[in-house]
């Protein structure tokens, strides 16, 4: 469905958001009440802390952030008039990004109990900024915001996975905001790479491009796969088998945003949001009372090498060493190149 028109498929995806919280709501109070009886049960077996009213209650509370983005996004087309004042609908489209990714973070802290520290945050400005982030869990696209746009205002260009236009909120403002989304399972690799360098052209001082290198939530099924793909290059092998808690970064997508753009990069590392990597996970009350850790460091853009070879050596150098605090055997100290 990602790959339809936008109109054919906001004309799915919409109705099928507004119709998910009208039920949501509805059946709200006696699902509640199964929610409580089930994480009592699951108490008194094994003791597992309550997440099924949390999670049911975040599901209201995400279907109402869903709702608030497309009414928002149909209102600024309205008065933009009808999406011609570019300006404006950029200015706008950034304002109601900036609730719904509040909303969202906010009610995730409340509901889980967890909170955020950041080490390194005075490395982000000034900007334009390239940011190189791990990618752990499903809640991964609300941290960049919390991190660089919510306190320091630089506004990110994302890279996102195509799968994501099925959410009408990252639709709606990904498209507003010169983000991409990248067929993952496509063949056409020069028009992708071509899309991420206009991406990082002309990048302003209050700017940043963010990717996630790994292109996929790591899991350890997820890693032996990447490295059996790399097993025809001794070389990256041997790099790749050096990562722990990562995947083997994806060096196209990096080197096509280096090519066209000065901006120095910022590597983000976080942990604490493992307990969101899949449902099994959330299920057994994982991330409940969780510390999210966000470490941060900067790489001058002189820094970082020319030529395919050195880039790759590079790109994992960096990897590697943000496995190494991952891990806790290395101190990941914050630095600006």
């Amino acid at each position: 469905m990602q790959n339809l028109p936008a109109w054919q498929r906001r004309l799915v995806t919409v109705p099928i958001v507004l119709i998910m919280w009208l039920v949501a709501i509805l059946l709200a109070p006696p699902l509640l009440v199964v929610a409580i009886l089930v994480d009592m049960v699951r108490r008194l077996r094994s003791r597992t802390p309550p997440i099924a009213w949390r999670l049911y209650t975040f599901l209201i509370i995400y279907l109402t952030a869903e709702v608030g983005a497309i009414l928002g996004s149909l209102w600024i087309w309205l008065i933009s008039p009808f999406g011609s004042n570019r300006q404006r609908i950029v200015m706008m489209t950034f304002g109601l990004q900036r609730w719904w990714a509040t909303f969202l973070w906010e009610s995730a802290c409340l509901i889980f109990g967890f909170h955020l520290e950041v080490e390194g945050r005075q490395l982000i400005t000034p900007g334009p900024i390239l940011v190189l982030s791990r990618h752990a869990s499903i809640v991964d696209n609300l941290l960049p915001f919390q991190v660089f746009t919510r306190h320091d205002r630089i506004r990110l260009r994302y890279v996102f996975k195509k799968e994501l236009l099925l959410d009408p909120a990252i639709d709606f403002a990904g498209n507003n905001l010169l983000s991409h989304f990248v067929d993952r399972k496509g063949t056409d690799t020069d028009r992708e790479l071509a899309a991420l360098r206009r991406l990082a052209t002309d990048l302003r001082s209050d700017e940043g491009v963010l990717i996630y290198p790994e292109g996929t939530r790591y899991s350890p099924e997820k890693r032996e796969r990447a490295l059996a793909a790399l097993g025809k290059s001794p070389r990256l092998l041997a790099l790749g088998q050096g990562l722990h808690s990562l995947l083997p970064p994806r060096l196209g997508g990096v080197t096509a945003l280096l090519d066209v753009s000065s901006a120095d990069v910022i590597v983000m590392g976080h942990k604490g949001l493992e307990g969101f990597a899949r449902i099994k996970d959330i299920w057994s009350s994982g991330m409940l009372g969780s510390e999210v850790r966000v470490r941060l460091w900067r790489i001058a853009r002189s820094e970082v090498p020319e030529g395919r070879r050195p880039r790759i050596e590079w790109l994992y150098g960096v990897w590697t060493e943000m496995d190494r605090w991952l891990t806790g055997t290395h101190a990941l100290e914050a630095r600006d190149g």
